[in-house]
């Protein structure tokens, strides 16, 4: 079997994946922030790793499974402060830093990582 015949079933794997194990991470890191959320939802997004509706509904792409956890812990908290702030004003930088103080290194890494799925035709 070649990789471009694998890749189908990756993709199944990384939304099941991501359905068993992001999903109750948004929900218990919410809750350790405090912050009340509508919902979370796992997506097939390939430009981004989440997002934040104005109801408060979380979506994350599936590929984010491939990330260190340090790395999905940025993501999810980076989502989580949308609810408070939905820009990338200062305010809401500064929200972001008082979670995850190195949120910059953790932002270039996830660069990385979007480069690597890339190559095997993941994103």
């Amino acid at each position: 079997m070649t990789l471009n015949e694998l890749l189908p079933y990756l993709r199944r794997l990384y939304t099941l994946i991501a359905k068993d194990r992001l999903i109750p991470n948004v929900w218990q890191t919410a809750e350790r922030m405090g912050i009340n959320i509508a919902a979370v939802k796992i997506n097939s997004a390939k430009t981004r790793w989440g997002s934040c509706s104005a109801q408060k509904s979380i979506n994350l792409s599936r590929n984010l499974v491939a990330a260190d956890p340090m790395l999905i812990e940025y993501v999810i908290v980076h989502e989580l402060c949308h609810t408070a702030h939905m820009d990338h004003s200062p305010a809401f930088w500064e929200m972001v830093s008082r979670y995850i103080p190195d949120y910059k290194d953790r932002r270039e890494a996830l660069k990385e990582v979007q480069t690597v799925l890339s190559e095997f035709g993941l994103e």
